[in-house]
């Protein structure tokens, strides 16, 4: 195909968990389109995922982002999903005594965030994990811990997208990208040739 099949104001390149959920937001904003090089979208990464989602991942400095997902998490708008995409599953950070410093900074370190901790004894850690080799004898429980329903997310997402006019095209992976005249890009593609105000790569690794 040579001829240009239609303008969006935005084009997203990969239909994984990025590019789904980037693609249903900016739906609310504009016409959007979503290539997938793919037979279907999240093949690659998000078909593959085992996520799970814990406030104290990546630090303090990351952690507001992820306690900011929480209630979309659990308890979504039911427009959006008629069930929660979470699970509980609980983290056990364990140590040594000679680490008990490094546990009373890391709750210090979350102090007023709203992250909650339980500090757990040796045999209370033992009665947890049976075997758990002698030396370790401290914990720390992390009890919001939970995994996530990556696929029902995704799918909710790519829903959401469709219900805003978006549209998602399979089998279409970029061959090229040009900036034409008042800005706009000219995205080629295995599914045809298309047209937009702005450019995002969702396509991951």
């Amino acid at each position: 195909m040579t001829e240009l099949q239609r303008k969006y104001d935005f084009l997203v390149v990969g239909a994984g968990m990025a590019g789904a959920s980037i693609g249903a937001e900016l739906a609310a904003h504009g016409s959007v389109l979503v290539i997938e090089m793919e037979d279907q979208p999240g093949y690659h990464a998000t078909g593959r995922s085992v996520a799970f989602w814990t406030e104290t991942y990546g630090g303090p400095g990351v952690q507001p982002l992820t306690s900011a997902s929480g209630p979309l998490l659990h308890n979504p708008d039911p427009a959006f999903s008629d069930m929660s995409f979470l699970s509980p599953r609980g983290t056990l950070h364990i140590g040594t005594q000679a680490e008990v410093d490094a546990r009373e900074q890391m709750i210090d370190s979350f102090a007023g965030a709203g992250v909650e901790f339980h500090r757990l004894d040796e045999q209370a850690l033992h009665t947890r994990i049976a075997g758990l080799c002698p030396e370790y004898s401290i914990g720390l429980a992390e009890p919001s811990t939970s995994d996530i329903d990556v696929a029902a997310l995704h799918a909710a997402y790519l829903a959401l997208l469709r219900r805003r006019g978006g549209d998602v095209i399979t089998r279409s992976a970029l061959q090229g990208a040009e900036r034409i005249s008042g800005g706009d890009w000219q995205v080629t593609t295995t599914g045809g040739i298309f047209a937009a105000g702005l450019l995002i790569n969702a396509a991951g690794a």
